[in-house]
This record gives C-alpha cells, sequence and structure tokens, in this order.
C-alpha cells in the first residue's frame, strides 16, 4: 500500500538498479499528487455549484406558482394595483354626470347612449397602512374615462379627466374630480381636494403607457 507522504516529508523514491545512476522522481511524483488533489476540490466545488443552481431554479419556480395560484405576493405594488381596478369599477358604473365637478361638461343624451371606460393613476390612498384593498377609504388619483359610442372615434368622444378623489366609505362611493370652478382656479382646487405629499402627482395629467394602451384597446371594443 502506498501512504501520502506527511508534510515535509519527500513525495518520491529514488530508482535505481545496479550501475545505473539513480533518478531523483520526487518533483514528477508531487507534481502528479498535486494535479489530481486539485482536479478533485474542482469537481466538488462544481457539483456543489449545479446543486445550489438547482435549488434555488426549485425556490423561484415554487414561488411564482404559489403567486399565479393564489394570485397574492404581500407586495404594496399588489395592493395598489388592486386598489386602481376597484376605482376603474366604481367610476365606469357612476354616471358621468354624477362625477362632481364633470357634469356641466357631459352631454346626457350621449352619455346615456354609450358606455364609460377609464383608466386611472394612483397617487396614495388611506389608511395609508391598509394591507387590504377591502379596508381602504379613500384613493387618491388621475383618471382618464371616456364614453365610447357605437361607431365612435376615440378622437370625438367625450372624455372626463383629471384629479380625483374616490370616498370608498359610503354607499355607493362618492366620485370627486378636481377641475377649476368660476369661483376657483384649477390649481387651487387640487390643493383643496388633494393632500399635499400627492399634490406633485396630481398635477401630471397622465397615464403610464401600459394603462393608456389598455384604455384604448378597450375604448374600441366597447365602441364596435
Amino acid at each position: 500500500m502506498v501512504g501520502v507522504p506527511a508534510t515535509g516529508a519527500p513525495c518520491a523514491r529514488w530508482c535505481g538498479s545496479g550501475s545505473a545512476p539513480a533518478v531523483d522522481v520526487r518533483h514528477a511524483s508531487c507534481e502528479h499528487l498535486d494535479m489530481s488533489i486539485d482536479v478533485d476540490v474542482s469537481v466538488r466545488r462544481s457539483r456543489r455549484l449545479v446543486w445550489v443552481a438547482v435549488i434555488l431554479a426549485a425556490t423561484v419556480i415554487t414561488v411564482l406558482v404559489l403567486q399565479r395560484v393564489t394570485g397574492v405576493t404581500g407586495s404594496p405594488v399588489d395592493l395598489r394595483g388592486q386598489v386602481a381596478e376597484r376605482m376603474v369599477g366604481v367610476l365606469e358604473r357612476t354616471p358621468p354626470g354624477q362625477h362632481h365637478g364633470h357634469g356641466a361638461h357631459v352631454n346626457q343624451d350621449g352619455a346615456a347612449a354609450g358606455r364609460t371606460v377609464c383608466g386611472v393613476r394612483v397617487f396614495g390612498f388611506e389608511p395609508a397602512g391598509a394591507t387590504r384593498v377591502e379596508d381602504v377609504r379613500t384613493v387618491y388619483g388621475h383618471h382618464l374615462c371616456a364614453i365610447a359610442e357605437k361607431g365612435l372615434a376615440w378622437d370625438g368622444a367625450v372624455k372626463l379627466v383629471g384629479p380625483v378623489v374616490l370616498d370608498l366609505s359610503g354607499t355607493p362611493p362618492a366620485v370627486q374630480v378636481a377641475e377649476a370652478t368660476a369661483e376657483m382656479p384649477f390649481r387651487e382646487r387640487v390643493r383643496q381636494l388633494i393632500p399635499e405629499r400627492y399634490q406633485d402627482q396630481a398635477f401630471e395629467e397622465s397615464l403610464d403607457p401600459a394603462t393608456m394602451t389598455e384604455l384604448r384597446r378597450r375604448y374600441d371594443e366597447a365602441a364596435r
């Protein structure tokens, strides 16, 4: 049996016979031994990395499957999305003339004949610490609603747009739109309705591109 030499000990032997000169093979043997050890360590490290990658991939897949099945991720972003969906539902079910602040600008005959489709951008909600959409009482955001009449292109549709406050504490929910009046300029009306921390967003009257694209798609579908 050949053992591995102890530290500091020669790792090979002198070879030779008769009158032939002895050959020192210790260096060749040490190099071979070192290479074998290095290869073994490298293989083991590679195997560990492969198993780590497999475990991480399995964990990620499990989380994604659970999210898809339950529809819940626990993220504040997801709650904001749920609040936006509820906001859209309330606005679309509310007759345009009852959007407080828009009534004077809506043709009631046309509104009655069409379907309201909306897109929103949520600034925030109260209570700010709510973790379920059912706990939200007030929503602050920007809305763009269009009244889709059959055969009417988007550019010709009546549109309701601006910062909006949704009071969900009553039945039905109350809608207030920040719009200029004869007595109050637009910016003052925004400051009156929207908390200071959301006012910068309120003056940016726009939807994000994805929301706008979806709103146009829904409008075209409703106006067919």
